[in-house]
């Protein structure tokens, strides 16, 4: 048994989900004309749509949160303990 989808009966410009359905698809056809003169079934499910986020605009632009600005690298003078000379 080979899952396909529906997207892969109707392509769509940019869509690489329904270009790769299309192809199991094709190898589904393929593979009956061949194995079904041995007696061999192939069963190909395209279910349909589903109501999922997949495919739909994101709220935002990245699932993940911005990295967070890099700390401003402190002066080499900055960084040495100072000196304290005590009476």
């Amino acid at each position: 048994m080979l899952i396909g989808s529906v997207a892969g009966l109707k392509n769509s410009p940019a869509n690489l989900y329904s270009a790769t359905k299309w192809a199991v698809t094709g190898m589904a056809e393929n593979l009956r004309m061949y194995a079904t003169s041995r007696g061999v079934g192939v069963t190909l499910v395209n279910p349909g749509m589903t109501d999922t986020a997949f495919g739909r605009p994101a709220s935002h632009p990245s699932p993940c949160p911005p990295s967070p600005s890099p700390r401003p690298s402190a002066s080499p003078s900055a960084s040495r303990p100072t000196s304290t000379s005590t009476p």
